[in-house]
């Protein structure tokens, strides 16, 4: 966390301790005043909106920007595969090896081929104009983002960092703006309209995540 705020201007809240007990993982930190964003939608002006909106869009530029060696592959920002919560099996999944990649996705087709298993959907990707690979936060849903006074004052939740296709960040901040009309306004101001890639990969992570109807 302290290398975010030694290279960027991202209000990162500051780790003073991490430790584990009985197999689970704490982490103390600063306390963050405000409220999540995803909280805030309702109550913000479609102007408050617009300026956090723009914000977002700056620390995107400077998370992609971050002095780290390029990366060949798409995931951990250790050259690892992706350990977090889009890459965790879930209570229902039966074949819990298949859902946690084993390593690094070598290309975007890589990727791509992962959410097809995983969603067991057959729905067309493009697989070569959105096959960038950047520095990406991972999760910039609204309630990662903290408010205060229509400023953003903290964002939280960085285990997802890591090396993703370069429509990763905004289709997670369109899949989250299906609670509100005014934050869907703003993103399109901000970020262009959404694609059709934003449109696939929401399919694909509901239904990754949906748990199955058991009879």
């Amino acid at each position: 966390m302290d290398f975010f705020r030694q290279h960027t201007t991202i209000p990162v809240p500051r780790i003073h301790m991490a430790f584990e007990r009985e197999g689970t993982v704490y982490i103390v930190m600063d306390f963050v005043a405000g409220t999540t964003l995803i909280d805030s939608y309702i109550s913000l002006s479609l102007e408050e909106l617009q300026g956090i909106a723009e914000q977002l869009a700056d620390f995107i530029l400077q998370i992609r920007g971050l002095p780290i060696a390029p990366q060949t592959s798409l995931g951990s920002s250790n050259g690892g595969p992706f350990r977090n919560v889009y890459f965790r099996a879930l209570p229902w999944d039966e074949v819990h090896n298949s859902v946690e990649p084993a390593d690094a996705f070598q290309s975007v087709t890589d990727f791509n081929a992962y959410w097809l298993s995983r969603s067991k959907l057959d729905i067309p990707l493009d697989r070569t104009e959105h096959d960038r690979a950047v520095l990406t936060h991972g999760d910039l849903a609204g309630r990662n983002v903290l408010i205060d006074k229509g400023e953003i004052v903290g964002i939280v939740d960085w285990e997802t960092f890591g090396c993703y296709p370069e429509f990763w960040e905004t289709m997670v901040m369109w899949r989250d703006a299906r609670w509100s009309k005014k934050w869907r306004t703003v993103l399109e101001r901000t970020f262009g309209a959404r694609t059709i890639i934003h449109d696939s990969y929401i399919r694909l992570l509901d239904t990754s995540f949906q748990e199955p109807l058991r009879y």
